[in-house]
């Protein structure tokens, strides 16, 4: 689920790990991403799509009483360097392209599992994310 609310919201990963509900106004489709958080040290508002929303109505069983989303035990959630692993082992075409889920056959909602062939750099989401946005 936090590997689909990150692609579909384009921020970084840092940022959707720690999200937390009380920055969250499904009201208005806004999430809020305090200074604190950001890199650039500025308040962040992102809009949030209907598929979005979705993925923080299947999050929200989840909640532990922590505040986050996505709560994860430490041991799990592995950081900036796990996402990266996690990201390169997206499987690849006999062309080298990155593929989608579809195309891997893996059960909605599922991770892909990773070509025997070896792994691929990770989905540009935010650069992509940028592209179209301009």
């Amino acid at each position: 689920m936090c590997l689909r609310f990150l692609v579909l919201t384009a921020v970084r990963p840092g940022e959707t790990r720690g999200a937390r509900w009380s920055e969250i106004d499904v009201e208005s489709t806004t999430w809020t991403i305090p200074a604190e958080r950001m890199k650039a040290n500025g308040e962040h508002r992102v809009p949030l799509s209907s598929q979005a929303l979705d993925v923080l109505g299947k999050a929200k069983p989840l909640d532990d009483g922590s505040g986050l989303v996505f709560p994860s035990p430490p041991s799990r959630v592995g950081g900036a360097a796990g996402w990266r692993a996690m990201l390169r082992a997206w499987p690849t075409n006999d062309r080298g392209a990155r593929m989608s889920a579809t195309e891997t056959n893996a059960p909605e909602g599922s991770w892909p599992t990773p070509r025997a062939s070896g792994a691929s750099t990770p989905p540009p989401t935010r650069c992509a994310a940028r592209e179209r946005a301009s």
